[in-house]
């Protein structure tokens, strides 16, 4: 694959604090895989800067940036604003990007201009890199998105940085679902697609913020949905509409049920 309009082709924003750093030297290593140019954009703690830079010796366009200290959604933000790719996504210290995925999703953007991104399989690892899982939820996930659960793993996708710039990056009052809230944005102004191939690994472990606030996680990601999607509000609504009076008589039969049933138990111990 050649260089794409004499641009680096792919960018790759890494936010970090710098406390995992055997997990930050394995996807350090696994971009290494890349035949394609790319740059990395390290977004850390001043107080990490060194190390980090000691510990990178690939041979990409590697830049490091301090982190502001105001959210992951900024420094993933951060990060964006010195990339110079026709493409890019972000990706956890703790997870990897498989290079060979990641770059048949990019010949297929280049082949179809009408696509806002794409996204591949993404296999979930342990703290030792076992395969737990993988994502297999295909081209279904762009449609369940808008009323469902977000099933498009953000690791293995690659966005198209003009559209990012376009729907206004990432949203940094979000803590959780920012990246589901971008998708959504792009999935407005054009069509995605789904590629069966294995793109990213995720690291689950019990430290993920999403693993550690799974309620938090969910209530923000149906608060996206609900404030981002017109369909889903109105389906919202009417689900409520006709359910309501449905749930009303049941809890009015459930609480007769009971003190009836309250009734002849003090009835029955009377006698």
């Amino acid at each position: 694959m050649q260089n794409i309009n004499n641009r680096v082709t792919l960018g790759i924003v890494i936010p970090t604090l710098g406390d995992r750093i055997e997990y930050l030297h394995q996807l350090f290593m696994s971009l290494d895989e890349f035949k394609i140019s790319i740059e990395v954009v390290v977004v850390c703690p001043k107080s990490q800067i060194l190390d980090i830079k000691s510990l990178y010796q690939g041979s990409a366009n590697f830049k490091i940036v301090e982190d502001q200290g105001i959210g992951l959604a900024n420094a993933i933000n951060q990060g964006f604003r010195e990339i110079n790719s026709k493409y890019w996504n972000w990706i956890g210290d703790d997870d990897k990007l498989l290079a060979v995925g990641i770059e048949k999703i990019i010949d297929k953007l280049e082949s179809d201009s009408n696509l806002s991104f794409g996204w591949g399989s993404c296999a979930y690892i342990d703290e030792s890199s076992n395969v737990l899982s993988i994502n297999k939820t295909g081209k279904m996930a762009s449609k369940i998105i808008f009323f469902g659960p977000n099933l498009i793993p953000q690791p293995s996708c690659v966005f198209r940085s003009e559209l990012t710039k376009a729907v206004g990056v990432l949203d940094t009052r979000l803590k959780y679902a920012f990246d589901q809230d971008l998708i959504m944005r792009l999935l407005k102004i054009k069509n995605a697609i789904f590629l069966p191939v294995l793109s990213a690994e995720y690291r689950w472990h019990a430290s993920s913020l999403t693993a550690t606030n799974k309620r938090d996680s969910a209530r923000e990601s149906f608060n996206v949905r609900l404030h981002s999607s017109k369909k889903f509000r109105r389906d919202l609504y009417i689900i409520n509409y006709f359910t309501f009076p449905i749930v009303k008589v049941i809890l009015k039969i459930s609480r007769s049920h009971f003190r009836l049933r309250k009734f002849l138990n003090y009835s029955f111990k009377s006698n």
